[in-house]
């Protein structure tokens, strides 16, 4: 009885450690997600478009069927959105992720699929939205398919959170198109190390 006891609570020391590694991890990336927005606000050429206060969550998937290797080439055509706007364009597969081998590893790989279950729900720092054009998910739902916004992902952190993915789609007049983001923290900032398009409109 008392192996069993003794037992029962080391398991619940060893979930309890795990809740906590898990919550210190999620307040760790809510604090870099504001840095990474910032530096990609701050960076971007596109920044006179209105952005989304929602950030558009990414759903990492590791059932790629329409091709056996992602190659750096490949540009994927997509619509603008139709519906619910932070459903579209979000799926990621994980050989995606491990293009630019300086910053994810096969490592990493084990800490993305993790990600797809927090930080579902984000938006833009007020801190951010006070001195930069933005428009909520309400008012771009009113507008339909007259808005142009750009919207930002949440980002994909490797296992360290030193490192990170984020996309960026762009809707305007003149163009609908999407761009990947990889990102490496140094010293106290992060810094885009590769970016690339990502889809455009037909």
């Amino acid at each position: 009885m008392k192996k069993i006891t003794t037992f029962i609570f080391l398991m619940v020391m060893i979930s309890c450690n795990k809740n906590q590694s898990y919550t210190d991890n999620e307040q760790i990336r809510k604090k870099e997600t504001r840095i990474i927005i910032q530096t990609l606000i701050n960076s971007t050429a596109e920044t006179t478009l209105p952005i989304c206060t929602s950030l558009k969550k990414l759903t990492i998937k590791t059932d790629l069927k329409e091709q056996n290797k992602i190659k750096d080439s490949v540009s994927i055509i997509k619509l603008a959105p139709i519906g619910n706007i932070l459903s579209q364009n979000n799926e990621i597969f994980i050989e995606k992720l491990l293009v630019v081998k300086s910053v994810f590893n096969q490592k990493d790989s084990l800490n993305f699929v993790s990600q797809n279950f927090c930080l579902s729900n984000l938006y833009i720092p007020k801190s951010i939205s006070k001195s930069a054009k933005t428009i909520s998910l309400e008012e771009l739902k009113s507008q339909k398919i007259n808005a142009q916004y750009m919207i930002i992902s949440i980002p994909i952190f490797s296992s360290d959170n030193k490192k990170a993915y984020v996309e960026i789609d762009y809707y305007s007049k003149n163009r609908n198109f999407g761009m990947s983001f990889f990102l490496q923290k140094i010293g106290e900032k992060w810094k885009v190390v590769y970016s690339r398009g990502n889809w455009s409109a037909c």
